[in-house]
């Protein structure tokens, strides 16, 4: 989550100086491969042994990141510059959002979990009490 944090702080920081840079060098271009490496992905041996309450927070912070980030190719197009400015400003928008949750959810994160919920009876998978 933290690198999510900090790429959405940094574009929301930087707005101004990208949007200038986008009016000044119309080629100019968000690097995508910054914002999808793997470094940016849940590692799946780590998430699958996640209790179910931190996989659906690590998930949604997951989304929130993709929302954000799903619009640089449309930025990085060869679109006219006044579409391009208003999607980036849309990724800005998209940023704030992503880094509102993601604060809610390291405050989440340092509340004390319920006994009721971290340690109930059972050796059963939640599964095999659905029918």
């Amino acid at each position: 989550m933290d690198n999510w944090a900090s790429d959405f702080i940094w574009l929301i920081k930087e707005e101004k100086n990208i949007i200038n840079a986008m009016y000044h060098n119309p080629k100019y271009q968000l690097k995508p491969e910054y914002y999808y490496g793997h470094d940016r992905l849940v590692q799946r041996n780590l998430y699958i042994f996640l209790p179910d309450w931190l996989q659906v927070m690590i998930m949604a912070g997951a989304k929130y990141y993709y929302n954000c980030v799903c619009l640089i190719d449309s930025v990085n197009s060869d679109k006219p510059m006044d579409f391009r400015v208003k999607t980036f400003q849309a990724i800005v928008e998209r940023a704030k959002e992503g880094l509102d949750a993601i604060n809610d959810m390291q405050i989440d994160l340092n509340k004390p979990i319920p006994k009721w919920y971290r340690d109930p009876p059972g050796s059963k998978k939640d599964e095999d009490f659905l029918y």
